[in-house]
């Protein structure tokens, strides 16, 4: 039983489903640590299925924040790539988020080190070894998200915010600020809703669980509402892409959407008439993909990953692929193209 207070132990009911997130939390839990995080190989299947080789994005970075793929630190920068595997750390006072895709966000505090176990599409396995992590999920009945720690794992149900907290103690605190969740342990699992929160302790395949009331807001709440807000001001550009297409609440206040003929609705950047794509950034290496654009624009993560660019009579344009079917991430757009009086290529 769990000591102190008056709070008693919540039992988890019998969990009969399948999540193979489960099973990577255990071998995380044995091995202990952060030094002790499983090696995931990226998805195996038909190579020419990108969505078996996912690649979420650094979105926010504030202060010292270190992104180690393998063992082999990455430039840490906005619109940074991050692929399954991939170590993300922040140090004091420091701040970072990871966009999975239009629908999910992870925001990571201070002092905190997660690592990505699985990232395939619309299918998420972030670890966290310490520190706390705040899962923004924007829209329901997309997808699966699994947030796991060394004694238990958060799946959200629906849309809501999911703060997942790793103490230096080993004891997890698991809260649902908005939404519902799921809990899942070795013995058990257990629905949680809004306002009510778990702790967790003990040994991987036996952990005690205890429900207290969830924490008030504080600053790190605070700032996630502030970054849910960013995303709110950008839904408009949802009317002109896929929601396969993610990255693009920088669009709007980068530039304004135009209609072309040729090609419907595109998006103009608000640049001097000497720029051009692929100027300013530079190249990382993939596996799976190979060299890989990072922009340097704020706005630099949705059109040099999907749809393309092209020269038209008002400037540069960029097309985001067909609205009726799947988009998927690519690692640059080098192929312009174009057509009529815009004199594309």
């Amino acid at each position: 039983m769990v000591s102190g207070g008056n709070m008693t132990l919540k039992q988890l009911r019998p969990y009969s489903g399948r999540y193979i997130a489960l099973f990577a939390l255990l071998a995380y839990a044995q091995v202990g640590g952060a030094q002790g995080f499983p090696q995931t190989n990226q998805a195996s299947g038909d190579p020419d299925d990108a969505s078996e080789h996912g690649v979420a994005r650094l979105s926010l970075v504030n202060g010292e924040v270190s992104l180690l793929r393998g063992d082999v630190p990455a430039d840490s920068q906005v619109n940074a790539p991050v692929v399954a595997s991939d170590r993300v750390i922040t140090g004091q006072a420091s701040r970072a988020e990871i966009q999975l895709d239009s629908s999910r966000a992870i925001g990571v505090a201070p002092r905190t080190e997660l690592r990505i176990g699985d990232l395939q599409y619309q299918r998420y396995l972030i670890q966290l070894a310490q520190g706390t992590i705040t899962a923004r999920v924007v829209r329901d009945g997309e997808g699966q998200l699994e947030i796991s720690t060394p004694t238990a794992s958060l799946r959200p149900l629906r849309a809501g915010t999911y703060r997942v907290t790793v103490r230096q103690d080993g004891v997890t605190e698991m809260t649902v600020r908005r939404g519902e969740a799921e809990i899942i342990a070795a013995n058990g699992s257990e629905k949680i809703g809004a306002g009510e929160a778990v702790l967790s302790r003990g040994r991987s395949d036996d952990p005690e669980f205890m429900s207290i009331a969830a924490a008030p807001l504080d600053d790190w709440d605070r700032f996630n509402e502030d970054r849910d807000r960013v995303f709110e001001r950008a839904a408009e550009n949802n009317r002109y892409m896929h929601s396969d297409v993610y990255g693009g609440e920088e669009l709007s206040a980068n530039g304004r959407w135009v209609w072309d003929p040729a090609y419907g609705n595109v998006w103009v950047p608000a640049v001097d008439s000497s720029w051009a794509p692929y100027r300013n950034g530079n190249w990382q290496w993939l596996d799976y993909y190979g060299w890989s654009w990072v922009g340097a624009e704020r706005w630099g993560w949705a059109p040099y990953h999907y749809g393309n660019w092209y020269r038209a009579s008002f400037g540069w344009a960029w097309y985001p692929g067909a609205l009726t079917r799947h988009q998927y991430w690519r690692p640059a757009l080098v192929g312009f193209f174009g057509w009529g009086s815009g004199g594309g290529f």
